[in-house]
């Protein structure tokens, strides 16, 4: 039997056939707009060091765009996928720390081409003022700059990916890294 989480999460994913919450998901979707955010940006300085205020500025980018999808009273599930070990720590990127207790976890199996890898789910529904979404933006950024902050990983054979389900408007926000973010739309058809 499912968590309630879980089921809601089922529930709102019935709204994109064929889509799974996993790595190349996108490419299942038609209704898929890409949308880069280091656009105009080096995150390399004249010095050859990282930029100051790079990942900040990719993190201000994306919540301008997070925030145009969503509204203060809509229903959002955050998902956090590990592979294969738990995504880490979620507790800090939270207003209320009492919040986790309300976290639910689940286990699936991603195929890679031949490799079975499996992954650790978390699963959280909130509100949009439930978050700190500038330090959780910016980790995501920094997932493949050594130094940076980021989304801990230990244990796993890849960073972490967050989603953010909104369940009241039927999208789905995804941020990979500093490059881009992926917004689904549901189907209008």
């Amino acid at each position: 039997m499912k968590s309630p989480a879980a089921q809601r999460l089922s529930e709102v994913m019935k709204n994109f056939p064929g889509v799974r919450l996993l790595p190349g998901f996108h490419v299942h979707w038609r209704e898929t707009v890409h949308v880069p955010l280091n656009e105009g940006l080096d995150p390399l300085g004249a010095d050859g060091r990282l930029a100051p205020g790079y990942f900040e500025e990719v993190a201000r980018r994306a919540f301008v765009l997070l925030s145009r999808q969503t509204d203060a009273d809509d229903e959002l599930i955050l998902v956090m996928n590990g592979y294969p070990a738990r995504p880490g720590v979620i507790g800090k990127y939270l207003k209320h720390p009492k919040l986790k207790y309300r976290m639910d976890s689940g286990r699936e199996i991603w195929h890679d081409g031949e490799e079975r890898i499996p992954v650790c789910r978390l699963i959280l529904p909130c509100r949009k003022g439930d978050v700190r979404w500038r330090p959780l933006l910016c980790a995501i950024s920094g997932r493949d700059f050594a130094g940076q902050p980021r989304l801990r990983h230990a244990g796993s054979l890849y960073p972490p990916d967050v989603f953010v389900v909104n369940e009241t408007k039927r999208s789905i926000f995804h941020m990979y890294d500093d490059r881009g973010v992926d917004l689904f739309k549901q189907s209008t058809e």
